[in-house]
């Protein structure tokens, strides 16, 4: 873009106002050459993912010497099914870039993202609930939502519910995926959580459905699952 401004500018001075215009016109209408990670920046968010993956990687390690650019080439990555490959350029930003904002992005979205490819898995047992772990109010998961037709529901969780623990493993302190990793598991198979409500505390066992199964029944409330890991 620089280069078609000073370009302008010398014909401006060189062949006059009338001339330079049909020269402007040619310029504005040109296509860009993307060669930079900027572009490539530039290019997703503009949801040209494709694109600025084959920016990205038309010189991978100068796109790993920037921590943002890399953090974008991670984004990109996994908005063209390529999450597996995200995680590890996350892994590589942590790594070449501690402490930066861009490593505390890329942490969180290895947490995601792990939590969304296990959430794909054909052989997952799920229980059928969301959760969110708050930390300025306590160190649990609490469910934010529970799914219909599923072991949760069928059981009697309901929203507000805080986990306590998971199988006789304790959740105070754990990450998402920690979490996540507790309540998921092979399909048939038992989970027994400890639940506190309203200042009470009891036991809920449940029998881990596929997620496939899940999947076939409510399909858009599957995707919303998936997409919200």
């Amino acid at each position: 873009m620089a280069g078609r401004k000073l370009a302008v500018r010398v014909a401006v001075k060189t062949i006059g106002l009338r001339a330079a215009s049909c020269l402007i016109w040619s310029l504005a209408t040109a296509p860009v050459l993307a060669n930079s990670t900027d572009d490539a920046i530039d290019l997703y968010n503009q949801h040209n993912y494709q694109q600025a993956r084959t920016v990205f990687e038309k010189d991978t390690p100068e796109t790993l010497r920037s921590a943002d650019a890399a953090y974008y080439y991670a984004l990109t990555l996994n908005d063209v099914g390529q999450t597996d490959k995200g995680i590890e350029v996350c892994k590589q930003i942590i790594q070449r870039f501690p402490g930066t904002n861009a490593a505390k992005m890329a942490k969180s979205a290895i947490q995601t993202w792990t939590v969304k490819t296990m959430a794909l898995s054909p052989d997952l047992g799920i229980v059928g609930f969301k959760f969110k772990i708050n930390p300025n109010v306590h160190s649990h998961p609490e469910i934010m939502t529970v799914f219909p037709d599923t072991p949760a529901a069928r059981c009697g969780l309901a929203i507000g519910d805080v986990i306590l623990a998971a199988n006789g493993s304790e959740t105070e302190g754990l990450s998402k995926e920690q979490v996540y990793k507790l309540v998921t598991g092979k399909p048939a198979t038992k989970l027994v959580v400890l639940v506190e409500r309203a200042g009470q505390t009891f036991e809920k066992s449940l029998m881990r459905m596929r997620a496939r199964d899940f999947e076939k029944v409510h399909p858009d409330i599957w995707q919303q699952y998936v997409n919200d890991r």
